[in-house]
């Protein structure tokens, strides 16, 4: 396991979740770091142009991504076709994002910390419900 998440990070994979049987790899600029892995093929995969992915998170059939754009979400149900599903804007980048029941916790950074909630009960339409400074 150990040598198999090296090797993903070789090819400059930003984020890693097991889930069940699936590996769900959030990457950005692939150098091929995917050749080493035994008993591994594409299931599915999408090319977002939401800038940076800084952090991953799943719950249930959606994937959550702190981007250098905000918060976006994949409908990723049907694993070899994950489709875009929602989008909440930040003010700055999403630096990381945890889930817990109906909540996305978000931290930016723009001119100091903060900490974002963000309701995700429906996914389509996630909406910042509050937000802290963290100092």
């Amino acid at each position: 396991m150990l040598e198999m998440l090296q090797t993903i990070k070789r090819g400059y994979h930003e984020k890693v979740v097991d889930l069940g049987n699936l590996r769900w790899v959030a990457a950005g600029e692939s150098s091929g770091g995917g050749s080493g892995l035994l008993n591994v093929r594409l299931l599915g995969s999408c090319f977002p142009t939401w800038g940076d992915i800084n952090s991953m998170a799943i719950q249930g059939t959606n994937a959550y991504f702190a981007t250098d754009a905000g918060v976006h979400v994949l409908d990723i149900s049907i694993p070899a076709k994950p489709l875009d599903a929602g989008y909440c804007a930040t003010p700055e980048q999403a630096n990381a994002i945890v889930i817990s029941d109906n909540y996305a916790y978000v931290s930016v950074w723009n001119e100091g910390p903060y900490l974002f909630t963000i309701d995700i009960s429906n996914p389509t339409r996630p909406r910042v419900v509050g937000s802290i400074t963290v100092m």
